[in-house]
């Protein structure tokens, strides 16, 4: 039974979950959904999430807990969805084991992915998407939170992070794992500004070993899922400006 997955490339949340089924080694049947032309916001849509926003997955393989086999289960919210992926299809992957502590830091970094690290992501950049300008307050936000998910890597601020490769290296578990593959999506959103993380050491360290590990045994996972996004972003936000200008 087909895994359907309605997403938009260019969403860092969406490629979160292209990634981490690549990794699984999970087919998926895709579906593209274009939020610049309102496409998330048909009653069709809706159906399947209420929010209306991408990622969504519809799984054939069940009944979505109503007993209504034909209408698959439906789940919204990336990080929900690639634990879902795992715990269904590869349970016991590495990318999210049972043990019971590996597996609670993981959920841990993946719930400060979500308030903190790219709230401050897509608070600083969003306002660009909808004829905004970048803020400075919202910069000062951004960079405390670098600063913060910096320390953590490097080992400091406790919260399991490490001076080894990965964001559970700190607590014994040196292995790439959901939450890396999230946090390092949400991070290219900060690509087509061209915002540098240089002066962020632990976090440049960090990012080269997730990217690498995604590329390895020649399988160019991060590369090939995340480099038209990140060029195809860049050029919206150059149209954005152009246009306000015309404007």
């Amino acid at each position: 039974m087909p895994i359907n997955l309605y997403y938009m490339l260019e969403s860092p949340p969406c490629r979160t979950v292209l990634m981490v089924a690549k990794q699984l080694d999970i087919q998926l049947t895709l579906h593209s959904i274009d939020l610049t032309k309102d496409e998330h916001l048909t009653q069709e849509f809706a159906q399947m999430n209420p929010c209306r926003l991408v990622p969504t997955l519809v799984d054939k393989d069940g009944d979505g807990g109503d007993g209504n086999g034909g209408n698959g289960f439906k789940l919204w919210e990336s990080r929900a969805i690639v634990t879902y992926l795992v715990n269904k299809y590869r349970p016991n992957h590495p990318l999210y084991p049972v043990a019971v502590q590996t597996r609670a830091t993981i959920d841990q970094f993946l719930q400060f992915d979500l308030a903190t690290l790219y709230k401050s992501i897509t608070d600083y950049v969003g306002p660009i998407f909808f004829g905004g300008e970048l803020e400075e307050a919202k910069h000062i936000k951004l960079k405390e939170t670098l600063d913060l998910f910096d320390s953590i890597l490097g080992g400091g601020e406790g919260g399991g992070g490490g001076k080894h490769g990965f964001v559970c290296s700190g607590n014994g578990y040196d292995q790439l794992t959901v939450a890396d593959i999230s946090m390092a999506a949400g991070l290219t959103l900060l690509e087509p500004i061209d915002y540098s993380l240089d002066q962020w050491t632990n976090i440049m360290k960090w990012l080269a070993n997730v990217k690498q590990e995604l590329n390895s045994n020649d399988n160019n996972c991060y590369d090939e899922i995340n480099a038209k996004a990140i060029e195809n972003t860049r050029q919206y936000i150059s149209y954005l400006k152009t246009k306000k200008i015309n404007d």
